[in-house]
Protein backbone atom coordinates (compact mmCIF):
# COMPACT_ATOMS: atom_id res chain seq x y z
CA UNK A 1 0.00 0.00 0.00
CA UNK A 2 1.35 3.43 -1.17
CA UNK A 3 1.41 6.05 2.10
CA UNK A 4 -1.85 7.99 -0.12
CA UNK A 5 -4.06 5.14 -0.08
CA UNK A 6 -6.38 3.91 2.16
CA UNK A 7 -7.62 0.30 2.29
CA UNK A 8 -10.86 -0.61 2.85
CA UNK A 9 -11.81 -4.32 2.95
CA UNK A 10 -15.89 -5.72 1.57
CA UNK A 11 -17.05 -8.42 3.81
CA UNK A 12 -20.15 -9.72 4.93
CA UNK A 13 -18.77 -10.28 8.58
CA UNK A 14 -15.27 -8.25 10.17
CA UNK A 15 -14.14 -12.05 11.52
CA UNK A 16 -14.86 -13.35 8.20
CA UNK A 17 -13.63 -11.59 5.27
CA UNK A 18 -13.48 -14.88 2.90
CA UNK A 19 -16.55 -14.63 0.53
CA UNK A 20 -18.36 -17.70 -0.97
CA UNK A 21 -16.95 -18.71 -4.51
CA UNK A 22 -20.66 -18.60 -5.82
CA UNK A 23 -20.49 -14.49 -5.18
CA UNK A 24 -17.47 -14.60 -7.47
CA UNK A 25 -18.84 -14.03 -10.77
CA UNK A 26 -21.43 -11.32 -9.30
CA UNK A 27 -18.36 -9.61 -8.06
CA UNK A 28 -16.38 -9.62 -11.54
CA UNK A 29 -19.37 -8.57 -13.78
CA UNK A 30 -19.68 -5.31 -11.63
CA UNK A 31 -16.46 -4.64 -11.26
CA UNK A 32 -15.67 -5.01 -14.77
CA UNK A 33 -18.94 -2.99 -15.39
CA UNK A 34 -17.32 0.07 -13.18
CA UNK A 35 -13.98 -0.55 -13.27
CA UNK A 36 -12.54 -1.61 -16.73
CA UNK A 37 -11.22 -4.66 -17.77
CA UNK A 38 -8.69 -6.13 -14.75
CA UNK A 39 -4.67 -7.14 -14.54
CA UNK A 40 -3.69 -9.94 -13.09
CA UNK A 41 -2.04 -9.98 -9.56
CA UNK A 42 0.16 -13.18 -8.81
CA UNK A 43 -1.55 -16.12 -10.23
CA UNK A 44 -4.69 -15.84 -7.48
CA UNK A 45 -5.76 -12.43 -7.91
CA UNK A 46 -7.03 -9.70 -10.48
CA UNK A 47 -6.22 -5.84 -9.84
CA UNK A 48 -9.33 -3.38 -11.28
CA UNK A 49 -8.23 0.08 -11.78
CA UNK A 50 -4.91 1.49 -11.42
CA UNK A 51 -1.21 0.28 -9.48
CA UNK A 52 -1.09 3.49 -7.56
CA UNK A 53 -4.17 4.63 -7.38
CA UNK A 54 -7.87 3.87 -6.69
CA UNK A 55 -8.49 0.31 -7.13
CA UNK A 56 -10.15 -3.17 -5.91
CA UNK A 57 -8.15 -6.00 -5.55
CA UNK A 58 -9.85 -9.60 -6.05
CA UNK A 59 -7.92 -12.10 -4.39
CA UNK A 60 -8.87 -15.99 -3.96
CA UNK A 61 -7.52 -18.86 -1.98
CA UNK A 62 -7.34 -22.46 -3.11
CA UNK A 63 -10.64 -23.20 -1.84
CA UNK A 64 -11.94 -20.61 -4.08
CA UNK A 65 -13.25 -18.36 -1.54
CA UNK A 66 -12.15 -14.91 -2.47
CA UNK A 67 -11.70 -11.33 -0.83
CA UNK A 68 -12.13 -8.29 -2.14
CA UNK A 69 -10.52 -5.11 -1.06
CA UNK A 70 -10.10 -1.69 -2.12
CA UNK A 71 -7.73 1.26 -2.05
CA UNK A 72 -8.67 4.77 -2.36
CA UNK A 73 -6.32 7.38 -3.43
CA UNK A 74 -6.57 10.20 -1.24
CA UNK A 75 -4.59 12.41 -3.97
CA UNK A 76 -7.23 11.96 -6.08
CA UNK A 77 -11.02 13.18 -6.56
CA UNK A 78 -12.35 9.74 -5.14
CA UNK A 79 -16.42 10.54 -4.85
CA UNK A 80 -16.93 8.60 -7.71
CA UNK A 81 -14.72 5.38 -6.49
CA UNK A 82 -16.65 5.90 -3.40
CA UNK A 83 -20.02 5.01 -5.31
CA UNK A 84 -18.62 2.37 -7.02
CA UNK A 85 -17.36 0.57 -4.03
CA UNK A 86 -21.09 1.47 -2.44
CA UNK A 87 -22.40 -0.02 -5.40
CA UNK A 88 -20.33 -3.54 -5.11
CA UNK A 89 -20.71 -3.52 -1.71
CA UNK A 90 -24.73 -3.68 -2.48
CA UNK A 91 -24.55 -6.03 -5.33
CA UNK A 92 -22.95 -8.77 -2.93
CA UNK A 93 -24.63 -7.77 0.60
CA UNK A 94 -21.52 -6.71 2.13
CA UNK A 95 -20.78 -4.48 4.45
CA UNK A 96 -17.80 -2.01 4.07
CA UNK A 97 -14.59 -1.86 7.06
CA UNK A 98 -11.22 -0.34 7.42
CA UNK A 99 -8.63 -2.63 6.89
CA UNK A 100 -6.73 -1.67 9.45
CA UNK A 101 -9.25 -2.17 12.41
CA UNK A 102 -12.08 -3.49 10.71
CA UNK A 103 -14.18 -1.36 12.23
CA UNK A 104 -17.38 -1.06 10.02
CA UNK A 105 -17.93 2.16 7.92
CA UNK A 106 -22.12 2.73 7.17
CA UNK A 107 -22.67 2.65 3.83
CA UNK A 108 -23.21 5.89 2.98
CA UNK A 109 -21.01 8.09 0.24
CA UNK A 110 -20.70 10.68 3.16
CA UNK A 111 -19.71 8.05 5.83
CA UNK A 112 -16.85 6.62 3.53
CA UNK A 113 -15.88 9.87 2.83
CA UNK A 114 -15.61 10.87 6.30
CA UNK A 115 -13.51 7.71 7.22
CA UNK A 116 -10.92 8.93 4.25
CA UNK A 117 -10.59 11.97 5.59
CA UNK A 118 -9.87 10.81 8.63
CA UNK A 119 -6.95 8.86 7.48
CA UNK A 120 -3.51 8.90 7.06
CA UNK A 121 -3.59 8.66 3.89
CA UNK A 122 -5.34 12.26 3.56
CA UNK A 123 -3.62 13.29 6.02
CA UNK A 124 -0.74 12.48 3.49
CA UNK A 125 -1.95 13.65 0.47
CA UNK A 126 -2.77 17.35 2.30
CA UNK A 127 0.48 17.56 3.63
CA UNK A 128 3.43 14.69 2.73
CA UNK A 129 6.29 16.79 4.95
CA UNK A 130 4.20 17.19 7.60
CA UNK A 131 2.62 13.62 7.96
CA UNK A 132 6.08 11.66 7.45
CA UNK A 133 7.27 13.46 10.06
CA UNK A 134 4.47 12.82 12.33
CA UNK A 135 4.83 8.74 11.69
Amino acid sequence: MATWQYDVTLARRPEDIALPASMRSRAEAALLIHMGRPWPMLDQGLVYGLDDGNRVDLAWADDLRFELSARIDARSEADQFLLVLLDVAATLDCGIYDAESMKPIDLTSSALSRALQASSAWRYALDPTSALRAS
